[in-house]
């Protein structure tokens, strides 16, 4: 059976996007037996992952925008300023997206709301973090709720069991 695995870019900004489009572009090329979803929140930021991402991988990637209706992005566009609304919004418009998938990989805790919303719907949830690991705000409680983390070595997995992550 072909596994889905969402890779979930939905930062308004492109600073994440390296840090798992590589994981995706990798499993697209050799892993056969996964098929590889690239979601993005904007095209900017498609642009940026499929630039990361080896040319020869990009036929072997279902490539999503995750949208919202016209009428949400022109209410939600003032309150976007102060608050990750589009971030939220994308998530819930797309809820179908995700459930229709095995694993969703992402670099930030916004997208667990998704998995609180579909309950027994939702994938299984992996983190991949982003940055150092050596600030605290890289250690946050809500870590715990991932299903999985891709750590990158001994001091970050030391760190998160010191947070009691």
């Amino acid at each position: 059976m072909t596994q889905r695995i969402l890779f979930l870019f939905n930062h308004d900004a492109a600073h994440q996007a390296a840090h798992i489009a590589g994981i995706a572009g990798h499993l697209a090329v050799h892993a056969p037996q996964v098929r590889v979803v690239v979601a993005s929140g904007t095209e900017a930021i498609r642009r940026t992952v499929a630039a990361i991402i080896p040319e020869a991988a990009h036929a072997h990637i279902e490539w999503v925008t995750l949208t919202m209706p016209d009428w949400a992005a022109r209410w939600l566009k003032p309150l976007n300023t102060v608050a990750p609304v589009f971030r939220l919004a994308r998530l819930r418009y797309n809820e179908d997206l995700f459930s229709g998938v095995d694993l969703l990989v992402s670099t930030e805790r916004t997208c667990l709301r998704v998995k609180q919303r579909l309950g027994t719907r939702s994938p299984r949830f992996v983190y991949v973090p982003h940055g150092s690991g050596d600030r605290n705000v890289a250690y946050h409680p809500d870590l715990a709720r991932f299903d999985l983390m891709l750590l990158s070595g001994q001091k970050l997995v030391d760190e998160m069991f010191r947070h009691g992550i």
